[in-house]
């Protein structure tokens, strides 16, 4: 009977190892079918052509499910295939992107909401009150104090948008955070998942080995059975 060869390839095939018919995923079929229209099922398909369509097709659905995952995912599942770090110092980083101006701003706010500003600012107060009261004769700002209070107007209209600003800052800083640890946290339950995964492959492997030495133990348990009664049988007669 002449042996069949592989439509993709050219190969013989084996009946014991190549596929026949009812043997292909419907997926791997379609496939072949693209790249060779006149292939039917029944011709078969080698073992090696088998493999290449599956990673082909393991491949699509990786691309597909990525088109699915947006930038930050994607950015996540690239990091992890080439093992890179994901966990960094978000102080550091944050620090770098400040121009001068956010800086300037965080400093006024801390500046502004420490014991030092509250103790200058009673202080200059004071100090503004008792000039205009006991020491010039003819005050530049004479009871109610209308230029303090003007003063101090201006310095709240001035200080409060600072201080939302270096809020605003200080919640984008928390969200970067809050996406890193994020990032590492999901990393983290991945290589756990694929540790246990490589274990149960282990204990799978280790298994199969177990079985086959007990299985060559046995072999030769056996042969050694059959030599020592084939010893015996001269003895009987």
């Amino acid at each position: 009977m002449e042996q069949k060869r592989c439509p993709t390839c050219g190969r013989f095939l084996n009946p014991a190892t190549d596929f026949f018919h009812g043997e292909l995923e419907r997926q791997i079929i379609e496939l072949i079918r693209i790249d060779h229209p006149d292939w039917e099922v029944r011709d078969g398909v080698c073992l090696r052509c088998v493999e290449e369509y599956r990673s082909l097709l393991a491949s699509k659905d990786i691309r597909k499910d990525l088109a699915k995952l947006d930038h930050m995912e994607r950015e996540l599942v690239r990091k992890i295939a080439q093992r890179l770090q994901l966990s960094k110092n978000i102080n550091e980083v944050y620090e770098e992107s400040l121009t001068f101006g956010e800086r300037a701003a965080d400093r006024l706010t801390q500046f502004g909401g420490s014991w030092t500003f509250i103790f200058i600012f009673a202080l200059v107060l004071v100090v503004w009150m008792w000039i205009n009261t006991s020491v010039l004769g003819k005050p530049f700002d004479p009871y109610p104090y209308i230029l303090l209070n003007l003063v101090l107007s201006c310095l709240a209209a001035v200080q409060a948008p600072i201080i939302m600003m270096s809020q605003n800052r200080h919640a984008e800083k928390d969200r970067l955070q809050a996406e890193n640890d994020y990032q590492v946290n999901l990393k983290a339950e991945l290589e756990i998942q694929q540790l246990h995964e490589k274990l149960d492959e282990l204990r799978m492997q280790s298994w199969q080995e177990l079985w086959q030495i007990q299985t060559r133990q046995l072999d030769l348990l056996e042969g050694l059975t059959r030599s020592v009664g084939m010893g015996k049988e001269p003895g009987k007669v």
